[in-house]
């Protein structure tokens, strides 16, 4: 199971498929990405039009935009965004709460 180690006795095993009948699903792999979205400060929070961030609103992931690099950039990955900026996100939101601002 995920997140138990290789010895654990609630391992499942793993064997080859051996008998048909067989199926197959015809699948085209990419990656779809616009590289835009949301524009967000350091602290994940969202910035408003009038340039200042919007209180209490954050944002993670591939919603947000401005983190590849502008226009030298490139992909760093949905997963890099989602997590790194939640987590950016998370400390933010704990900090404002710590210190009752928004």
């Amino acid at each position: 199971m995920f997140g138990e180690s290789r010895n654990a006795s609630k391992r499942v095993s793993v064997a080859p498929v051996a008998a048909p009948p067989y199926y197959a699903v015809p699948l085209a792999v990419g990656i779809s990405y616009t590289m835009g979205g949301i524009e967000i400060d350091a602290q994940a929070r969202v910035i408003g039009r009038n340039g200042e961030p919007i209180p209490g609103l954050f944002a993670a992931g591939s919603c947000t935009g401005g983190v590849e690099g502008g226009p030298i950039g490139g992909y760093i990955g949905g997963y890099l965004k989602a997590v790194g900026l939640g987590l950016i996100a998370g400390h933010s939101i704990g900090a404002m709460i710590k210190t009752g601002t928004t």
